[in-house]
């Protein structure tokens, strides 16, 4: 139940983010703010894409899947 909800409420989060997010900085925002934004986010290491934690994020997914398949009981 934990997961399901998790996942619904990252689905929700990633679909307001593509609907509404995403189109509205496209329109509004002009290069000077990509580029300060690029800047910004240019020192910060998302934790997914970096390579010092795939292992982790490898053992997450794996547990993860063996949850979601599991049988219920």
């Amino acid at each position: 139940t934990a997961l399901e909800a998790f996942v619904t409420d990252q689905w929700r989060h990633m679909t307001s983010e593509e609907r509404f997010v995403l189109p509205a900085a496209s329109r509004w925002l002009l290069d000077e703010d990509w580029e300060a934004i690029a800047a910004a986010f240019g020192s910060n290491v998302d934790p997914r894409f970096g390579a010092d934690d795939d292992e982790g994020f490898e053992h997450l997914a794996e547990r993860l899947l063996r949850l979601a398949t599991a049988p219920v009981s």
